[in-house]
């Protein structure tokens, strides 16, 4: 449990299109999915087309979300493209205040 920073690791390029949207959620099971973070992102969001790009959204994760064990990070409603993934990087900022 606590405060985390996912970052996603980006790429647009020139003939990108239309959006995407990042998510962070605690999957339980297909009906009950707790979203923890979101973010629609498009071409606009990239500074650099063509290079790499650190998308970061923060979330909070309490003790009874952490005992699933069951995190995704994900990308979905995509319209147009094409964005690519490199990887994704999840760090700890710090315990959750509560």
């Amino acid at each position: 449990p606590g405060q985390y920073s996912v970052s996603f690791i980006l790429k647009a390029s020139s003939t990108t299109m239309g959006s995407l949207k990042l998510e962070v959620n605690d999957f339980e099971n297909a009906t009950d999915i707790p979203i923890l973070a979101e973010s629609s992102i498009s071409q606009g969001n990239f500074t650099h087309i063509g290079m790499w790009t650190d998308i970061s959204l923060d979330f909070v994760l309490t003790p009874q979300q952490s005992e699933s064990g069951k995190l995704e990070f994900r990308g979905v409603d995509v319209v147009g493209g094409p964005f690519s993934l490199d990887y994704v990087r999840v760090t700890y900022l710090s315990p959750s205040i509560g």
